[in-house]
């Protein structure tokens, strides 16, 4: 029923244009992130009648395109149509972004040769290349963007100097994650030691919000209780150094 409703209205519409004064505007295209939405607009504001290449007959549409489409708007006013289109082109979110640390440098794998941007303490950097070479300590971030809008974020990690992150022979868990103010930290060796744990809680800005050391004796498992100032929220970085050797995870806290 609705179909030959719409069907109809083309019809008639398309009867309307026909009798009037046809104007054609150009516009220049634009573009939008795969799952993202946007409102389009008749450049005739004070028109009778709208119809649209999807069938809205409104003077503005919210579109959500899932592959680059070209939308058509006749806005009708008296004797004359005023047609105009515009070129919506759909750009891919890139990959999540990985860090690597190698030669006191962080890098990122960029195959498809995307925009960089790389933060320090949630500053974004002047450095634009995906190496950024003798990083001071902080918590970083690269991003990874297609175009001007597409931009996908890595996990944060914290850096202490010349520490390679990447070489890991232990493990760490956080849960419950997302938690409140107080969540556990499990750390998992590959064996038995006797050594230094270094536990860091950093806010991605920078700030330090827990700070303490502990002594693993003969063990290759620890559990740690940490709890948050109050008012903590959002995203944090749990780090934590065993031997120089320095991981991270993400952790979010509501």
């Amino acid at each position: 029923m609705y179909r030959r409703q719409y069907i109809f209205l083309l019809i008639n519409f398309f009867i309307t244009v026909a009798s009037t004064n046809s104007l054609y505007a150009e516009r220049i295209d634009t573009s939008i992130c795969n799952g993202n939405s946007m409102l389009l607009s008749s450049l005739r504001t004070n028109a009778e009648k709208y119809l649209w290449s999807n069938g809205e007959i409104t003077k503005a549409i919210t579109v959500k395109p899932t592959a680059s489409i070209l939308y058509t708007v006749f806005s009708i006013n008296g004797k004359d149509t005023l047609r105009d289109s515009i070129f919506v082109k759909v750009l891919n979110f890139p990959d999540k972004p990985l860090i690597g640390f190698k030669d006191s440098s962080l890098y990122t794998v960029n195959l498809s040769k995307f925009a960089v941007n790389w933060y320090r303490n949630n500053l974004l950097l002047q450095v634009k290349n995906d190496t950024l070479k003798y990083p001071a300590e902080g918590v970083y971030k690269v991003a990874h963007g297609n175009g001007s809008q597409c931009w996908s974020v890595s996990d944060p990690i914290y850096l202490t100097n010349d520490y390679d992150s990447t070489k890991i022979s232990f493990d760490i868990l956080t849960f419950p994650n997302p938690s409140t103010g107080y969540f556990n930290l499990n750390i998992s060796l590959a064996k038995k030691i006797a050594q230094d744990v270094m536990v860091k809680v950093i806010h991605t800005g920078g700030t330090i919000l827990f700070d303490k050391s502990y002594f693993i004796y003969q063990s290759d498992y620890i559990k740690i209780p940490v709890d948050m100032p109050y008012g903590t929220k959002g995203q944090i970085v749990v780090a934590v150094t065993i031997n120089n050797r320095t991981i991270s995870k993400s952790h979010i806290i509501n």
